[in-house]
């Protein structure tokens, strides 16, 4: 089951996610754009692929919420957000982060260079239990140089969640170091499909803690 999501959801990174044409007039949805993400959070009766109808469809569409404190996000992400120099989110953020916060699956459509990263990161970050030292968020990128930008993502956001770690994990990457940092502990784990599935045939990678 975890094989067949990681593999669905890297095809998803890759390809368009377009809703049916009554679907998009329903939601006041705007075309596809050049990127797209999906996040599925887990259950004990998650199924291995949500329904078409289960998850929120989201093409960068509009929100009310026009500044940070809105969206509900801890006090430690809100004081990153003003040291970045994070003024207002972006509309793809002010969509996504309400929905993730509520556990929601959602799939998130939006143009380079937009916030995409902080817009599932933010609120996945929110939802860790710090004190859990075992894999709680899996992020699947198409290439290791993006797996290493969102995992510097991650810990650029994370700098005041005390003992946070991520860890990107991509072929070509000295397997040994990755065993390492895996034993000593990490709470979000950034890869590609390819490096992530040779840790699981290995038993490397436990995922029995994800959430997200």
């Amino acid at each position: 089951d975890l094989l067949y999501r990681a593999s669905a959801l890297a095809l998803a990174y890759r390809r368009p996610v377009s809703p049916p044409p009554a679907s998009r007039g329903q939601l006041g949805l705007k075309p596809p754009a050049k990127a797209v993400f999906v996040f599925s959070h887990l259950s004990p009766d998650a199924r291995c692929l949500p329904r078409a109808s289960s998850p929120k469809v989201l093409f960068g569409m509009s929100s009310p919420i026009t500044q940070f404190e809105e969206l509900a996000l801890s006090p430690p992400l809100l004081q990153t957000l003003k040291e970045v120099g994070y003024e207002a989110p972006s509309p793809i953020q002010a969509a996504c982060i309400p929905h993730l916060l509520a556990g929601h699956d959602l799939i998130g459509q939006a143009q380079t260079g937009t916030g995409k990263t902080a817009a599932f990161a933010l609120p996945l970050l929110d939802r860790l239990d710090l004190t859990d030292r075992q894999p709680q968020v899996l992020v699947l990128t198409p290439t290791r140089e993006l797996a290493i930008q969102v995992a510097e993502a991650f810990q650029s956001y994370a700098r005041h969640l005390p003992g946070f770690h991520v860890l990107p994990i991509y072929g070509g990457q000295s397997m040994s170091l990755q065993l390492r940092h895996l034993r000593r502990g990490v709470h979000v784990v950034v890869g590609t499909p390819g490096r992530v599935m040779d840790h699981l045939r290995r038993e490397t990678l436990t995922l029995d803690g994800l959430r997200s």
